[in-house]
């Protein structure tokens, strides 16, 4: 059962790096424009400043 439960937890830890990337490092880029919709570059300017 600790051997679930630690690989469980390293499943969620890796899912939350994957969705870290597009929405905090590489906002405005065509990954994160791909994953949460297009946006102009004034919505991105905007909305970097709320990441």
């Amino acid at each position: 059962m600790l051997t679930l439960g630690s690989i469980l937890a390293l499943a969620a830890a890796a899912l939350h790096v994957v969705i870290f990337r597009p929405e905090s490092l590489a906002w405005g880029g065509a990954q994160a424009q791909k994953v949460f919709g297009d946006q102009s570059p004034q919505e991105v300017a905007a909305t970097a400043l709320l990441l």
